[in-house]
């Protein structure tokens, strides 16, 4: 047990911020690498981003598509909403009652 503990102290002692800086910085690069690997495979899966000149202008158009509907969206949940007299859904609730996510904010910041 006591030679546990002597390897622990003499762990903590080489362990200071000079050698661990470094190791956090690579993790973090590492880790936002991983983020926008797996965003790229995403957009892959979805057919947003293409592998072929033939499929690029199909992802393009699908983002395009994509927005037109999510305005419509908008639309009818706002339209919905203003129509009603009593128990009226906000146009966010109206939309959470039909599984849209049109109103999503990270969608929304995406070029």
């Amino acid at each position: 047990m006591s030679d546990l503990i002597k390897q622990i102290e003499e762990l903590t002692l080489r362990c200071d911020s000079s050698t661990l800086l470094p190791v956090i910085l690579q993790v973090e690069q590492l880790t936002k690498e991983r983020d926008e690997l797996r965003q790229q495979v995403e957009e892959l899966k979805n057919g947003f981003e293409g592998c072929c000149y033939a499929c690029e202008p199909v992802g393009e158009m699908n983002k395009k598509l994509l927005k037109e509907r999510d305005e419509a969206r908008r639309d009818c949940c706002w339209s919905e909403a203003n129509t009603r007299y009593w128990n009226r859904p906000t146009p966010h609730e109206y939309a959470t009652l039909r599984n849209w996510n049109c109103f999503d904010k990270k969608k929304e910041e995406t070029p």
